[in-house]
């Protein structure tokens, strides 16, 4: 929708892009980003380990498991410090991806609890609109798009008003 109305101020292909998309698509993508960059650790590392990988002169954490499989009696910190390397590094990753998630969540939940206290303020002045009209005896008319609740503020000033006299007619 945020794209219809600045298309209707007059917005160009380029600012809607950079203005309105792009902030909104960073956060996901980030998020996507390192869930998927864990995943290519690990594929990289059991590749290289099964051989099909990183070819030997070039490290890889996955060739390194596999260059230490002699030792593992004698000497498993040789095989066990690759495998914690995958482990922090996969971890570290998916931590930073999670963080983020957690970060857009939040920004998410702030932004509907404002909409709630907002939606708590406006009724809390048609509360007192009510009370206000209810206590004159002027004719009151209610305008509104649908959906607005010009019936229930209607009902509601016609059932507070002291003495009914006012006839509830829908416009």
């Amino acid at each position: 929708e945020f794209v219809r109305a600045a298309r209707a101020l007059g917005a160009g292909h380029l600012r809607i892009l950079l203005r309105h998309l792009a902030p909104n698509v960073a956060g996901p993508l980030v998020v996507a980003t390192t869930l998927a960059a864990g995943d290519v650790m690990l594929l990289e590392a059991g590749l290289s380990y099964l051989g099909l990988g990183v070819q030997a002169p070039t490290p890889s954490w996955g060739n390194m498991i596999f260059d230490a499989k002699p030792y593992l009696v004698t000497a498993p910190w040789v095989a066990v410090a690759p495998g914690a390397a995958i482990l922090l590094g996969v971890f570290a990753v998916n931590l930073v991806g999670e963080a983020k998630r957690a970060q857009e969540k939040s920004a998410e939940l702030k932004a509907q609890a404002e909409a709630a206290q907002k939606q708590h303020r406006e009724a809390f002045c048609s509360a007192e609109v009510v009370r206000r009209v209810a206590e004159t005896d002027a004719p009151v008319l209610v305008l509104g798009e649908t959906g607005t609740g010009k019936d229930l503020l209607a009902r509601a000033i016609h059932d507070r008003s002291a003495r009914r006299t006012r006839p509830l007619v829908p416009v």
